[in-house]
């Protein structure tokens, strides 16, 4: 089991992954400050993940969210997240790159 950070400062959201043999599971929480030069220092919203869930090795996703969008932009900006999450499930080859982006 590995776990890797990420920040994907276009999406607002600091991801926190844990890969395992069949399965990625993912915290995301919201970007309230954003540090653009490094995005490590950036302030979170709050200490509680807006998003959990798991994304198989056959593309299933299942999540949860404790949230709400305030219009068009957040929505896009969680559809942003989750393709970035499909991205990082790519990247780790063997099983997990069979879906197409």
């Amino acid at each position: 089991m590995k776990n890797i950070i990420k920040y994907y400062t276009e999406a607002w959201f600091k991801v926190e992954y844990e890969v395992e043999e069949i399965n990625v599971k993912f915290k995301a929480w919201k970007i309230q400050s954003l540090d653009e030069d490094n995005p490590e220092n950036s302030d979170i919203e709050n200490d509680n993940p807006n998003i959990e869930g798991h994304i198989k090795w056959d593309g299933c996703l299942n999540f949860k969210q404790d949230d709400h969008y305030c219009g068009m932009y957040q929505a896009k900006q969680t559809l942003l997240l989750m393709t970035e999450i499909y991205r990082f499930k790519s990247s780790l080859g063997g099983s997990f790159e069979d879906e197409e982006l």
